[in-house]
Parts: structure tokens; C-alpha cells; sequence
């Protein structure tokens, strides 16, 4: 069979596209472990209880508000800053260090967190 530079053009673009799709369909994020939803949990700051709301997209944490606290601002912005980002990366609040200086902030929302997260986990 006589193959012209068009046929092999053709069939490098199809393998080329082929091996794309392959590599793609493996990039979706993989399932959490927990129920889809918004879930709240209260648990002690530093001046009193503290309230998150966890939104859970595809099982994983997708995002964490403080939406009330007694705390001041200037010690829950660091929290926020740090901490819950390090929840949201880690996918879970084991491990996650409290922040020197507002240590009874970071435990209010870790506390608080997992208390969101228990209500999130699938059985």
C-alpha cells in the first residue's frame, strides 16, 4: 500500500488525539469520602463558640466559612489564612496545625470542622 505524507499526517493526528483522551479521562478529580452538601458545626473559640459552614462538591471539601464567631478579626483572619487552607489541602482536619497566636481560634474551627465533617462522612 502506497500511504501519501496526508494518510500519515491523518494517523499521527488520530494516535496524538487518542493518546489525549486516554490521559484525560484519568484527570478527574477522584470522589471524597464524604455526602455532598453544606454542613455546619460549632465548636469553642478563643471568646466563645465558633460556627463553620463546609461546602462538599464530588465528596471533597470545596470551601469553609466562619460564620460566627466571638473572636476578633485580626486573630481569625490568620486562621483563615492558614488553617483553613491547610484543612482544604489536606481534605480532613487530622494533622492540621494550630496557628501560634490564635491557637484557641484554630482549635474553635478545627473543632468545628470536624464536627461538619462528621455529619458529611458516608457510611
Amino acid at each position: 500500500m502506497n500511504y501519501t505524507k496526508t494518510h500519515i499526517k491523518v494517523w499521527i493526528a488520530v494516535v496524538i488525539i487518542l493518546v489525549l483522551v486516554f490521559f484525560a479521562s484519568g484527570c478527574a478529580p477522584a470522589r471524597g469520602p464524604y455526602a455532598d452538601g453544606r454542613f455546619q458545626g460549632t465548636s469553642a473559640g478563643h471568646y466563645g463558640d465558633l460556627t463553620v459552614e463546609v461546602l462538599i462538591e464530588n465528596g471533597n471539601i470545596q470551601d469553609i466559612q466562619v460564620i460566627k464567631t466571638e473572636d476578633t478579626d485580626g486573630i481569625l483572619a490568620g486562621v483563615i489564612n492558614v488553617v483553613i487552607p491547610d484543612i482544604i489541602n489536606g481534605k480532613s482536619t487530622e494533622g492540621v496545625d494550630t496557628l501560634t497566636g490564635a491557637t484557641g481560634s484554630s482549635q474553635g474551627v478545627i473543632g468545628a470542622v470536624s464536627e461538619a465533617l462528621a455529619q458529611a462522612t458516608l457510611q
